[in-house]
């Protein structure tokens, strides 16, 4: 296969460039993205996190890249300028605001670029920031402004206050779930940056691990599962590398030569 035939890679963060057990990116992974992009091929960081986890884990500074897809699909950005930027109307989140006061829970307000905290500073939400690697933003006071997602801190017993609001509502874990305009899927922000750059199925490589890498493989020829993926993210993938530990991210991109 010639090295042009791949030209954009889609790449996911979490246990795919960004080692857990080590705390710490696989320099490797970094190496052969920076190669991939010299070889002129697009890099794209696609990750269910939004914008100011990536920016606080540092992705943005260590991962080479053309663009992001954040938020879960939400969110794409490329050359400069959104792809896809969904927002949360005004209404619904200062409905969410009250019902955070009301029944004294934790919010996260997530914007294009930035994020706050508003209402309680709860157990849950010390708790949230001591054991999941994330910056934590300051406090602040919603007026307004754009918000492309929610994070809400609370068990699954609260969630019924919240049903009736015209959003989407995903409950990541047990004391946590994401608020959005609607469904997302990183699909609908893969396909939206490959119509950008007017790029084929088949020009295009994608790395995941998880579940929700699923919907991004859909949209993908050369859909590559870590060898620490889940088994049925393997099972709907073009092939399945070595553990991230063992440079399967860097391996790949020699097989099929894009390095």
């Amino acid at each position: 296969m010639n090295k042009s035939n791949i030209k954009i890679i889609f790449v996911d963060i979490d246990w795919t460039l960004y080692d857990h057990e080590q705390k710490k990116f696989i320099s490797s992974g970094l190496r052969a993205l920076k190669k991939a992009r010299k070889n002129g091929v697009k890099v794209i960081i696609c990750s269910g996190r939004h914008y100011y986890s990536i920016e606080g884990l540092g992705a943005f500074d260590a991962i080479p890249h053309d663009g992001y897809i954040c938020t879960n699909g939400g969110i794409a950005y490329a050359e400069g300028q959104y792809v896809i930027k969904n927002l949360i109307d005004p209404k619904t989140i200062y409905k969410v605001v009250e019902l955070c006061k009301k029944h004294h829970l934790g919010l996260q307000l997530m914007r294009p670029d930035s994020a706050i905290l508003v209402g309680e500073e709860t157990e849950i939400v010390t708790n949230f920031f001591k054991y999941w690697v994330e910056k934590r933003p300051p406090y602040g006071i919603y007026e307004g402004e754009e918000i492309t997602s929610c994070l809400l801190y609370c068990t699954e017993e609260y969630e019924k206050y919240f049903k009736n609001i015209p959003a989407y509502i995903n409950r990541f874990y047990d004391q946590g779930m994401d608020i959005y305009a609607k469904p997302y899927s990183k699909e609908h922000g893969v396909q939206a940056i490959l119509d950008f750059y007017s790029f084929s199925k088949d020009e295009a490589m994608a790395f995941g691990d998880d579940i929700p890498d699923i919907d991004m493989f859909k949209c993908v020829k050369y859909s590559i599962a870590m060898g620490n993926a889940r088994d049925e993210l393997k099972k709907n993938s073009f092939h399945v590398t070595e553990h991230i530990a063992k440079h399967g991210l860097k391996k790949a991109l020699k097989k099929y030569k894009v390095i």
